[in-house]
């Protein structure tokens, strides 16, 4: 039995891997559309987080001490949500855990994956992620395929490639899709995405003018030397994008 299930997870990594490469097959059109990460988040979550900043108002000096403590309490406390995982894109199929998302008012949203056993969840990073919540908000993960509200996530920590249903917190779906112009970070270089190509994606190196912060106008783009990064270089062996925004604050 146990031979049986080890060879069906392997099928589905397998699979999932497979899935990229088809993914990756396609015109550039199509790849503009699957380079993409979705939020792990709802806004809800994003307003139980701003408490902290709102506590003023929503535990007035005009409460008694014990009231204005016991309300403060009640607004700091965490809240989680969470979102089934499942091996296909049903809840007929086989649930093999939940990811958790807590927000600690006047903290970063976090995240966890807790397998079906109710073993002790692992927490985790989404791929796009910056801890200050007023920015973008950046709490992304990649997306492998999508079919309506499900989306198939890779492995890591998720123990194979697996599929939630975002309809489990929110009906509105924060996608993040790779985009020419943007200036991204990968392997440790700045690159500005050119467009997109049958095999890859062709970038240059970033430019002052690409991000210009300073008074006046940015300087004119100089020419410069673009080089193809093939499709499969973007993720990581798992499936996971390997670049994130570099400027997710702007200047």
């Amino acid at each position: 039995m146990k031979s049986s299930r080890s060879r069906f997870i392997r099928g589905l990594c397998t699979s999932a891997l497979f899935l990229v490469f088809v993914l990756l097959s396609k015109d550039g059109l199509s790849q503009r559309k699957d380079l993409r990460w979705v939020g792990l988040y709802n806004v809800e979550m994003l307003a139980w987080l701003e408490n902290e900043n709102q506590m003023a108002r929503l535990c007035p000096n005009t409460l008694s001490p014990e009231e204005k403590r016991a309300c403060e309490a009640k607004n700091r406390r965490p809240k989680t949500w969470e979102i089934g995982v499942f091996t296909s894109p049903s809840t007929g199929a086989e649930r093999i855990g939940k990811i958790l998302m807590t927000a600690i008012p006047g903290s970063p949203l976090m995240a966890a994956f807790q397998g079906a056993d109710a073993s002790t969840p692992i927490p985790f990073q989404p791929d796009l992620y910056l801890e200050d919540w007023g920015y973008g908000p950046y709490f992304h993960q990649t997306v492998l395929d999508q079919r309506g509200p499900w989306f198939l996530l890779p492995k890591n920590p998720l123990p194979v490639p697996a599929w939630i249903n975002l309809n489990d917190i929110s009906k509105d779906f924060h996608i993040q899709s790779f985009e020419v112009g943007v200036i991204y970070e990968l392997d440790g270089e700045s690159i500005v995405v050119v467009t997109f190509t049958q095999s890859g994606i062709l970038v240059r190196a970033e430019q002052p003018a690409d991000m210009w912060c300073q008074e006046g106008d940015p300087p004119p783009l100089e020419p410069a030397e673009t080089k193809e990064i093939k499709y499969q270089d973007l993720f990581d062996k798992n499936g996971h994008l390997k670049m994130t925004v570099k400027y997710m604050k702007g200047c």
